[in-house]
């Protein structure tokens, strides 16, 4: 598309005996494809495109990944692992009693603990690691070469350090 996006702009400019900008050269171009077809494409600008695009793959309350991306992800880590002979965990984390939350306390401290909650998963993985925010109060966490039983040992220790986290107050809930 951009060679003939190139082409298509000295050619305008040659017709008209002036420089023609990119834009127009585009717009000319979509309009000499098939004129009927100009509401099948949106012109973003690159902040825009980027902030859709770090929408559609981040949860952006937990600053995990989204559930968008969860399959493929998966379908990779699972073709990897067996290609290679590797072991390959799958956690599901789930908060329990989080609508009370929501409900004692109104949506707004609920995504402030939601946030925290994304933070505190982030800070017991490794980098590897492929944490996902499933959906409501529910996680997915892919552990590449990752055994049962250390992925085990892994969801005792998030367990326990959630439970002591529990006695403390977290992200200043009112």
């Amino acid at each position: 598309m951009q060679s003939s996006l190139e082409a298509h702009t000295r050619m305008l400019s040659e017709q008209m005996g002036r420089d023609v900008h990119p834009a127009v050269a585009f717009l000319d171009l979509l309009g000499a494809e098939n004129p009927n077809d100009i509401e099948d494409f949106v012109i973003l600008k690159e902040t825009s495109f980027t902030d859709l695009l770090q929408a559609a793959v981040h949860d952006q309350i937990t600053v995990l990944f989204s559930r968008n991306i969860l399959e493929s992800r998966l379908r990779q880590e699972f073709q990897r692992a067996r290609r290679y002979k590797l072991p390959l965990s799958i956690l599901f984390i789930d908060v329990d009693d989080f609508k009370s939350i929501n409900d004692t306390f109104g949506h707004s401290e609920g995504d402030r603990v939601f946030s925290f909650i994304g933070r505190f998963i982030l800070d017991h993985l490794r980098e590897v690691d492929f944490p996902v925010r499933y959906g409501g109060e529910e996680f997915v966490v892919t552990l590449p070469h990752t055994e049962g039983d250390v992925a085990l040992a892994l969801a005792n220790r998030l367990h326990e350090a959630s439970r002591r986290q529990k006695e403390r107050p977290c992200c200043a809930v009112r």
